[in-house]
């Protein structure tokens, strides 16, 4: 009797135990939502970025937009191709200025007998999918951030309105993108290691093709000066004070040699009629550029252009400007110590294009990922308090992505389906579509004969 009474017992007890087991598990099944915050976030993501891609291919059918800079570049290259006057409605003979690194590309693609919109649009998205891997690169290495913020700053670099605008125009933005990028990730790798001298050769040639594909790219030079103290050899230099002021000279060298081999000639050109610009300036000129360009980084970070909205609401972009700015100034705060090759040139591009006497949206072009890498930072600096204040900033900044993204989009869909240029800043007005201006560059070389082109 006492055995069935055990027996009953342990069976009541092994019951207890497998209902509560299970109750236990279902408890857990009930508190663990079925899709992640992790999950949900990834998949969004994809979405986004199918989206993107679909419409960078339909960019790729074409047709080839003349914004920007672009029809200077096209005649320049025709007329070092076959002599034809460079001297386009906006400007005559302006474009004998530029740098000859991207003219030269199109009469290489001329060469191969492929100087149509098409492949001018494939170089430049291949350009941009060598500058995102060079970005997320950098991103990873030098601003430390995690695969999904990654993620969000190439979506939305893919998304602004001025990236995917000049990726379908013939002009020098997007592969000057791949090459700094490229340059910087050279130079970031130097020191510490026994390939520190071919990762800084590579640095400096890549540096010399950016300047050579836009003046601009002499902000590279101090990226690779930092790269070059950095160095095993050179860092036993810098110790000894004697050492060290010589090697200022050797250094003020390289630099020089950089500048020389990437187009000297552009960079004094532009130096001096910068210097024009300060001299001449009317009254009033540097109060309205300051407000420019900081209404252009207002239209950066909202991924909308200040001339969609009347008159009346203009302002806001430059109060939406000032609060980005001051957010990546929180984000680059945040790295101090902790600065390098890439903060050495997002600093100096900064600069220049902050004192330069013109302003465009595209000019901020080549470190727009890394605007939105220091703005991530700031955010993420204002939102560093417990566990549940992180939540709500890193909601906010998935919000921020996908409304972004969606913005984008549209602005996509327009400019490729639309004739007339949504932007009016970069855009030269002209009748002239992109397959007259390849035709100058298809000519064989020898004297014009096109009379209309002449004065």
């Amino acid at each position: 009797m006492n055995g069935c009474a055990k027996i009953l017992a342990a069976r009541l007890l092994d019951g207890n135990h497998v209902r509560s087991k299970t109750r236990r598990r279902l408890q857990s099944k009930s508190m663990v939502p079925v899709w992640s915050a992790n999950r949900i976030r990834s998949i969004v993501f994809a979405c986004l970025s199918l989206a993107l891609l679909a419409l960078y291919g339909f960019a790729l059918c074409g047709p080839l937009k003349m914004c920007g800079d672009a029809p200077g570049y096209v005649e320049l290259a025709a007329f070092l191709h076959n002599g034809t006057p460079a001297r386009t409605i906006a400007a005559p003979g302006y474009p004998y200025y530029f740098p000859h690194g991207y003219p030269n590309l199109l009469i290489g693609l001329n060469w191969l007998g492929l100087a149509i919109p098409p492949a001018i649009i494939g170089v430049n998205l291949a350009c941009l999918a060598i500058g995102f891997w060079a970005t997320r690169s950098l991103l990873a290495r030098a601003f430390g951030l995690s695969p999904d913020a990654i993620w969000g700053i190439l979506l939305l670099t893919a998304a602004s309105s001025v990236v995917f605008q000049f990726a379908s125009s013939a002009v020098s933005e997007l592969p000057f993108l791949a090459a700094a990028c490229t340059a910087v990730v050279c130079v970031d790798r130097t020191g510490g290691n026994g390939r520190s001298w071919l990762f800084l050769t590579g640095g400096v040639l890549l540096c010399a093709l950016a300047i050579s594909l836009r003046t601009v790219g002499i902000a590279l030079i101090p990226a690779v000066i930092w790269a070059v103290l950095r160095l095993p050899a050179v860092k036993g230099v810098v110790a000894s004070p004697r050492r060290f002021w010589l090697a200022i000279p050797a250094l003020l060298l390289i630099g020089f040699g950089v500048w020389f081999a990437g187009g000297s000639h552009y960079v004094s050109v532009t130096t001096a009629d910068g210097f024009a610009r300060f001299k001449f300036a009317p009254d009033g000129y540097w109060l309205t550029a300051i407000g420019r360009k900081i209404t252009h980084i207002g239209e950066l970070f909202s991924n909308q252009r200040a001339t969609d909205f009347p008159l009346l609401y203009r302002d806001e972009f430059v109060l939406l400007g000032a609060l980005c700015l001051v957010v990546c100034g929180l984000g680059w705060w945040s790295r101090r110590g902790r600065f390098g090759p890439l903060d050495a040139y997002v600093a100096t591009y900064f600069l220049m294009i902050a004192a330069y006497p013109f302003w465009q949206l595209r000019l901020w072009l080549p470190i727009v990922p890394f605007l939105f890498g220091l703005a991530w930072l700031g955010l993420r600096y204002v939102f560093r308090g417990g566990r549940r204040t992180r939540t709500i900033g890193l909601r906010l900044a998935e919000l921020y992505v996908i409304a972004f993204v969606l913005l984008g989009c549209s602005f996509a869909y327009r400019f490729t389906t639309s004739s007339v240029y949504p932007d009016v800043d970069d855009a030269i007005k002209t009748n002239r579509t992109a397959d007259s201006y390849l035709e100058l560059l298809k000519r064989p070389p020898g004297p014009s004969t096109d009379d209309g082109n002449r004065d």
